[in-house]
């Protein structure tokens, strides 16, 4: 089994470059974040959407350990001169209505339990 392109002969290349090798037989295996794979899916190009077609998304070791994840977050200062305001913006950001926006546009994982991941994501795990 070959094992990330990125490492073998010199091969370099972002997300997307690394489901295209899968697709092109220069790898079986690639790490990648799975919003690119998502947005592969959706991509005007059917090239890329035969790309994505070709590889599975594999979240391994969900009975104990799970994997690593990318987290985006957000905070206050302490010293912020306008603490209300940037509070409330966090607030919108973890709403209903921006979760979603997150979920249709970037294929991300939705941190509000009240809004449904998006369909073909959320079931990769």
């Amino acid at each position: 089994m070959a094992l990330l392109p990125i490492w073998r002969g010199g091969r370099r290349g972002n997300d997307r470059a690394q489901v295209k090798a899968i697709y092109e037989g220069v790898c079986d295996v690639a790490i990648i974040n799975n919003y690119y794979f998502g947005k592969l899916t959706a991509d005007d190009d059917p090239e890329k959407r035969a790309w994505a077609a070709a590889v599975n998304v594999n979240f391994t070791n969900q009975a104990d350990r799970g994997n690593h994840i990318n987290i985006s977050g957000g905070g206050v200062a302490k010293y912020s001169k306008n603490k209300k305001l940037a509070t409330e913006f966090l607030e919108f950001l973890s709403g209903p209505e921006a979760q979603k926006l997150y979920g249709a546009i970037n294929f991300e994982y939705p941190v509000n339990p009240a809004v449904a991941g998006r369909a073909g994501i959320a079931g990769a795990g």
